[in-house]
């Protein structure tokens, strides 16, 4: 317990949805709050109310980065298919780009959430009680750039 806030406590229900919305931004190619393509799940409160209906306080925290340790909007990298058919992407001087371990990759995600005012505000909010979270890479068939992982949090109270 930090800052006096108390443990959330695990919802498979959140859960369910977070994965659900990080697949179908995966899926559909599109990253934000309100989904474009579905009007019956089209907020977090619809989401979040479609698998926990007594639900009455909700939050939601979206991020879009690579699994690779870059800077997207800085780096400078190459894309090396192999013969397999396989891709690799390599950094300016042709090594392999590094890949974060899931350990890194979470403090990343956390350290950039904490870094910015309304996704800080869902993540010290006291009314909060519950907490699910999901993840999906995306489903680019033909790699033009670095792939992304959406990840998704999602907060509640009864």
């Amino acid at each position: 317990m930090k800052r006096g806030l108390q443990k959330l406590e695990y919802s498979k229900n959140l859960d369910f949805t977070a994965t659900g919305y990080a697949g179908e931004m995966a899926s559909f190619d599109f990253f934000g709050h309100v989904h474009p393509h579905n009007e019956s799940l089209r907020t977090p409160v619809d989401r979040i109310k479609a698998q926990w209906p007594e639900v009455q306080y909700t939050g939601e925290n979206l991020a879009e980065f690579s699994p690779y340790r870059i800077s997207k909007m800085r780096a400078k990298y190459f894309i090396q298919e192999n013969d397999d058919g396989t891709y690799d992407w390599l950094d300016s001087q042709k090594k392999p780009l590094e890949l974060h371990t899931y350990y890194s990759f979470a403090e990343f995600v956390t350290d950039k959430w904490m870094g910015s005012k309304g996704h800080r505000q869902n993540l010290l909010n006291p009314n909060y009680e519950y907490l699910g979270m999901g993840y999906a890479l995306d489903q680019r068939q033909f790699p033009d750039e670095i792939p992304m992982v959406y990840i998704v949090q999602n907060f509640a109270s009864p």
